[in-house]
């Protein structure tokens, strides 16, 4: 079995390298597309690029998920069939060998995998202590060190298998992977888990919500999530999120999270159809 990586970036030049160099430990090879990044993140890129990293700087483009759509067709002849791609966000971290929950799905005879977001948030004493130590010196602390506090809120679609035919439609916004007939592919029972670092710094917060405000994404009603400029915004008690141990070497998420996850996320999705079918 082989991971072949896809990325779209834009302003992730705090976090970028960090993303790259976790995905590298299971991934042969990550194609990314840098939208126009007017922060530092394509000089990043080009230090990194080699055989196991292709960087290619697109201007014009905004952001869709089926961006990443393009970035596969670019790259199709190299990735082979029935190998994975990893829908991979420069802002992410998946939790343990997606190896083994690949091996599962293809027993299962499914192609697509999801991953649930484990969304880490600054709490007040967080603020408190950027407050005493300058974003400077805080933005410089290892963000497993620095964001230690987090919700599971979103399940989404990350690995796609490559089958004989595979269809990456990106006629819309959003990526849909379709056989040759136009059925889409099965989905896995099977899920994994992805670290997420939406909200790093202030200033980081500040190029994130203008560059979503640019983007196609925002106009459809996306990036709900980011609807301020200001860190301080999506602070959270600590008592009303979970906490993520200094000693503990990976992520376990709790049992309890997860059954509020999920009953969070299939509430979203029955009244997502409940809109779609009386307008």
């Amino acid at each position: 079995m082989k991971i072949y990586g896809i990325s779209v970036v834009q302003n992730e030049g705090d976090i970028i390298r960090e993303s790259l160099e976790w995905a590298l430990r299971f991934c042969e090879r990550i194609w990314i597309w840098d939208l126009a990044s007017t922060d530092n993140t394509w000089d990043i890129l080009q230090q990194m690029r080699s055989d196991r990293i292709v960087a290619e700087r697109r201007e014009g483009i905004s952001f869709v998920n089926s961006v990443r759509g393009l970035v596969f067709q670019t790259a199709r002849d190299q990735i082979g069939e029935n190998n994975w791609i990893y829908a991979l966000d420069a802002d992410e971290f998946v939790v343990g060998d997606p190896k083994s929950v690949l091996a599962s799905a293809e027993q299962e005879g499914a192609a697509v995998v999801r991953a649930w977001q484990i969304n880490f948030f600054p709490t007040r004493g967080d603020l408190v202590r950027l407050a005493s130590m300058g974003e400077n010196a805080w933005a410089t602390i290892p963000l497993n060190e620095r964001l230690r506090h987090y919700r599971v809120e979103w399940l989404e679609p990350r690995f796609v298998r490559v089958v004989p035919g595979l269809i990456w439609d990106t006629s819309t916004p959003f990526s849909r992977y379709m056989h040759p007939d136009g059925t889409g592919l099965r989905v896995s029972r099977c899920t994994m888990m992805v670290r997420h670092y939406r909200y790093r710094s202030p200033r980081q917060v500040l190029d994130r919500h203008r560059t979503r405000q640019a983007g196609e994404m925002w106009d459809i009603g996306q990036f709900r999530w980011t609807p301020s400029a200001d860190l301080p915004f999506y602070a959270q008690p600590a008592w009303s999120v979970r906490h993520w141990h200094p000693d503990s070497s990976e992520i376990r998420v709790p049992g309890m999270e997860m059954l509020r996850a999920r009953a969070v996320w299939l509430a979203a999705r029955a009244w997502k159809s409940v809109r779609r079918r009386f307008g």
